[in-house]
């Protein structure tokens, strides 16, 4: 007969759940097994602790692995990462070891993929073990829209989620994609690659500004200039200074002298100018020669 014990609110479940638990496994292993504490999961199962150790049983008691792991995360797809020695590996829910335990780490899976670390070095599995790319990158950076950015030997690349090499490790840099593209720096000069690996601006800038209304900055022999995002160049490298672009118009400096151009690159004011100050309505403001004047917009 099990005794009554009088207890309330919380501490009435935290006594049935345990209770429940230790005669699930009394029924279904026929012994009762001691636990220094029983976790619920938020996946349905419980971790074990004892002695240090960490194990996992399901709802009805069944013991889906040892009480022998440093640590264990449950997951929803029913399996679950292991930590042992140090060296993470997977188990299936039942019971089987997917990955063995040789792994500095194992990232979480998304779409049934994890990053791995083993001897210091990247790659990743699949969920059932398979080994999908080798370790043997620096770096393996998180995937989006199927492909990641890597590291080898310094260098980097990118790949597909499949393991296939779409750009390969050359790069000083890629930086993030945006709109289907990305600024790159090889050899200390900069270019733009599209997602598939394509080259749609050299590596021949000394720098490539953030993209900003499908246009950007470049500096190409201490001189700037405009290009597309599609790498048509709209500017030629021939000013000392383009500033930022407000309503399609932006400030130039050539030959110590100010200017105005618009985006599509048409001279909007040619640069003769000593200081040009906000524009006001219908007029710009400008100096020359010392005498502030204004000049009416073209419409």
């Amino acid at each position: 007969m099990i005794p009554v014990i009088p207890l309330k609110g919380g501490l009435m479940k935290t006594f049935i759940l345990i209770l429940q638990v230790i005669l699930f496994i009394d029924l279904a292993a026929q012994d009762t097994i001691a636990y220094d504490s029983i976790v619920k999961t938020r996946h349905g199962n419980y971790l074990t602790y004892k002695n240090g150790k960490t194990g996992l049983m399901d709802k009805d008691g069944r013991i889906i692995i040892p009480t022998e792991y440093q640590a264990i995360f449950d997951s929803k797809n029913g399996t679950a990462q292991t930590v042992k020695n140090g060296k993470w590996g997977m188990t299936g829910s039942d019971g089987v070891v997917i990955i063995p335990n040789e792994y500095d780490q194992i990232y979480n899976f998304r779409n049934g993929r994890a990053q791995t670390v083993k001897d210091g070095k990247w790659g990743m599995i699949g969920s059932d073990g398979t080994v999908i790319i080798p370790n043997e990158y620096d770096q393996i950076y998180n995937f989006s829209d199927g492909r990641a950015q890597t590291v080898k030997n310094g260098k980097w690349g990118m790949i597909g989620s499949d393991g296939t090499v779409i750009i390969p490790n050359e790069y000083e840099q890629i930086f993030n994609f945006s709109n289907d593209r990305a600024q790159t720096v090889k050899d200390g000069k900069w270019g733009m690659i599209s997602s598939d690996g394509v080259v749609i601006i050299p590596n021949e800038y000394e720098q490539i500004f953030n993209f900003s209304n499908g246009h950007a900055q470049t500096v190409k022999d201490g001189k700037w200039g405009i290009i597309r995002s599609d790498g048509v160049v709209i500017i030629p490298n021939e000013y000392e200074q383009i500033f930022h672009f407000r309503n399609g118009v932006a400030k130039t400096v050539k030959n110590g002298k100010w200017g105005l151009i618009g985006s599509n690159g048409v001279v909007i004011l040619p640069n003769e100018f000593d200081a040009i100050f906000e524009s006001n309505g219908d007029y710009y403001k400008v100096l020359k020669n010392g005498e502030e004047m204004l000049i009416k917009k073209k419409k």
